[in-house]
């Protein structure tokens, strides 16, 4: 018996079910690389915001330790009305704006009005937005606005990132929100970074996953191919050349077995017994003559 090349094994059925699990290989790869890429991003996302927080913390941080010698944080920012107190306030401030590498500041009361702003703009732009109300909450809050966002939502035209961060400013004797400080720092570095450090991953997780992918699918291919060419050697019956007894194997053993029994067993065909002209002429022969004898005459 002539063993069957790769050519013959490549049936419409073989290439079909093929297509299937290729199909289904790249779904199952598809559903791990999203959620993956995604944790990924979030994770980079969580770093940025920690970094452009960082900034707005400290410029409170540092308020409240070099303003608070005479007079707490509090005070000074209930008493900004005195001109001496605002003075003194805004020149500070600006140092540490500078310092940090801050755009402007603007700092509300818990009612959303306005107490205070670096660019010294009138103070009668009150928020309600629902990041001072998450700060008001004791949470801090930072949200991107690239230029289009930033442009509907201020009006001025600009061509970097900006990040708005609100920070509650709690009193000095409990943790009751007293103020709530919004800063204004120009990310555009730190989003180049973040899409910088994003794609790499994004490209690195993608080729491992094919990797992966691509070597389970070959495993899965080639125990398609053993699996098709063992249907086909299966479909092939040993049999006896003389006596055309049937040979199976079970459980260890060999058996020779009369034809209608194999088809009788495994098939549950019955057979009715007759003889052919041939075998009647070879063994009967007498009976065959006279039955020729008769369908002559």
């Amino acid at each position: 018996m002539q063993a069957r090349g790769l050519g013959d094994l490549m049936t419409p059925s073989f290439l079909l079910r093929g297509f299937r699990y290729w199909l289904l290989a790249g779904a199952i790869l598809l559903g791990l690389y999203l959620p993956l890429l995604y944790r990924d991003w979030l994770a980079l996302k969580k770093e940025a915001i920690h970094d452009i927080e960082w900034h707005t913390t400290s410029l409170a941080r540092l308020m409240s330790r070099d303003l608070s010698h005479h007079r707490s944080l509090q005070e000074i920012l209930t008493h900004l009305d005195e001109p001496q107190t605002r003075r003194e306030f805004e020149e500070h401030v600006r140092q540490k704006i500078g310092y940090l590498g801050l755009m402007r500041l603007k700092i509300y009361s818990p009612d959303g009005r306005p107490v205070y702003r670096s660019d010294g703009e009138p103070l009668d732009d009150e928020d309600n937005s629902s990041e001072f109300r998450q700060a008001l909450a004791g949470q801090a809050v930072t949200r991107i606005l690239d230029p289009d966002a930033y442009t509907l939502k201020h009006g001025d035209d600009i061509d970097i990132t900006i990040a708005e961060t609100y920070l509650p400013i709690p009193g000095a004797a409990s943790n009751e929100v007293i103020f709530v400080l919004e800063a204004y720092y120009d990310a555009t570095p730190i989003i180049n970074r973040l899409h910088h450090l994003f794609l790499p991953r994004a490209i690195n997780l993608a080729l491992i996953l094919f990797g992966v992918g691509g070597a389970c699918a070959f495993i899965l291919l080639k125990n398609l191919r053993l699996s098709d060419r063992v249907e086909q050697l299966e479909a092939f019956l040993p049999i006896c050349s003389h006596c055309k007894k049937i040979r199976i194997e079970q459980d260890e053993r060999t058996e020779w077995v009369a034809i209608d029994r194999y088809f009788s067993e495994e098939n549950h065909i019955s057979f009715s017994h007759g003889i052919c002209d041939d075998c009647l002429a070879e063994h009967y022969p007498e009976v065959a003559r006279k039955k020729k004898e008769e369908l002559s005459g």
